[in-house]
């Protein structure tokens, strides 16, 4: 029995050695054959190939290398058959091209996945913007090159809900500039005046993008945020803090859940650019929602700490140091790996008072006249840990200046209170 069990193994070597290096096409017997071996097919051309390989890398390089050759040959293309892993070897029979690999079924199956995903994914359907009922322009910023919308959105029952649309004009992306100035729809003469002249330019509609930010369904709060109206500037004691500033931040419903969801992955965990996960002196740094990420020149990230019991920069103590150490120096680091800025071109800072009461710090290119970058509001981080540094309890003692809207509640509280 062992004698002829190896004549028919020693068989089915010299029959597929045969198809190998003569060609041939498939057997005409469509199972096994008496030894156990597969019938000639291309996925059995491909099996018969890698023996070879292995053979000829056990020779050249020893047993690592055929190891490392038959787990690379057992990679699967997307037809299901073994793929071989490494150069090429003369095949004796046609072969598909690799590009007709690569569009098999799971390629497909992939693409399918991935917008089954979308799909299903929170938010994952776009805002009904052509549906959108203008009401009002809350303000436009000509130095922003942005205008702030309050619109109605109609929903099934007919009800009218509010929304706040950004519309904002993106930056000039250098490699488009050739094709803007080639590819331009009009141009029309405005003023002229020895070497100087002014023209209005039409770009085509790919090369005319504009950011656009969605606060929907939208409250009374954010329609207020957005409108334009007088500033007043407020100088705050601690004892005013204490007494006006805190009791009022308590009582209201400033609602900052999309922080906690950045923070437990729950939404843009594919934006999170750094994460320092110690609950204690730990923080994520993301993308501001400002910055479309396409140049650096307006570059704006915003560290969110995992602590939740630190609102501003008045709860702010030596306890908090390494806490702030880490922001700054890891928040550096991360930007100059991903980004290519270097710390020397950034602004680094606070806010006070904030927009949300999450304790979290600003990242902005230098050359960037970002909004809330003023003297009256933002706090250099450096400045905050060399104040306490000089003194623990820096910020539970010195007053603070900043700027409130005329309609704000607050404003109205310090006027209440005798103190603008």
């Amino acid at each position: 029995m062992r004698r002829n069990a190896r004549l028919i193994f020693n068989s089915c070597l010299r029959v597929g050695f045969f198809f190998l290096f003569f060609g041939g096409g498939p057997s005409k017997e469509p199972g096994l054959c008496g030894g156990g071996c597969l019938p000639h097919t291309p996925q059995r051309g491909l099996r018969l190939r890698e023996n070879h390989w292995s053979q000829a890398a056990r020779a050249r390089y020893g047993h690592a290398a055929t190891e490392a050759v038959t787990l690379g040959a057992a990679r699967r293309c997307g037809s299901g058959a073994l793929r071989p892993h490494g150069g090429a070897v003369p095949a004796p029979f046609p072969r598909r091209p690799r590009a007709a690999m690569a569009d098999g079924p799971a390629p497909k199956r992939r693409r399918e996945e991935e917008e089954a995903a979308a799909e299903a994914a929170p938010g994952g359907s776009p805002f009904p913007l052509g549906s959108v009922r203008l009401r009002r322009l809350l303000r436009d910023s000509a130095r922003e090159k942005a205008a702030f919308v309050h619109g109605q959105v109609s929903g099934p029952a007919g009800e009218e809900t509010d929304a706040v649309l950004i519309l904002e004009k993106t930056p000039f992306r250098e490699e488009e500039i050739e094709e803007l100035l080639r590819r331009h729809g009009k141009l029309e003469l405005q003023t002229r005046n020895d070497i100087y002249s002014t023209y209005r330019l039409r770009p085509p509609p790919e090369l005319s993008e504009i950011k656009a930010t969605v606060v929907y369904p939208a409250t009374e709060k954010h329609l207020q945020k957005y409108l334009r109206q007088e500033v007043h500037l407020v100088r705050e004691t601690w004892e005013d803090y204490r007494n006006i500033t805190l009791p009022f931040i308590q009582s209201q419903s400033f609602s900052i859940q999309w922080v906690y969801n950045i923070l437990e992955k729950k939404a843009e965990a594919d934006r999170i650019i750094h994460e320092n996960p110690d609950p204690c002196n730990g923080f994520v740094l993301v993308p501001d929602f400002k910055w479309n990420q396409n140049q650096l020149e307006d570059l704006y990230l915003i560290a969110l700490i995992h602590r939740r019991d630190v609102k501003s920069l008045r709860d702010l103590t030596a306890e908090h140091l390494p806490l702030l150490r880490n922001v700054l120096q890891e928040g550096k680091e991360a930007i100059a790996k991903r980004f290519g800025v270097p710390g020397s071109q950034l602004r680094i800072y606070l806010h006070y008072q904030p927009s949300y009461y999450h304790l979290h710090v600003h990242f902005t290119a230098l050359g960037y006249d970002a909004p809330g970058s003023s003297a009256e509001r933002a706090h250099l981080l450096e400045d905050v840990i060399d104040n306490l540094l000089l003194d623990a309890e820096y910020y539970q003692k010195r007053a603070l200046t900043f700027a409130l809207r005329a309609d704000e509640p607050l404003l109205k509280k310090f006027r209440e209170a005798g103190r603008v």
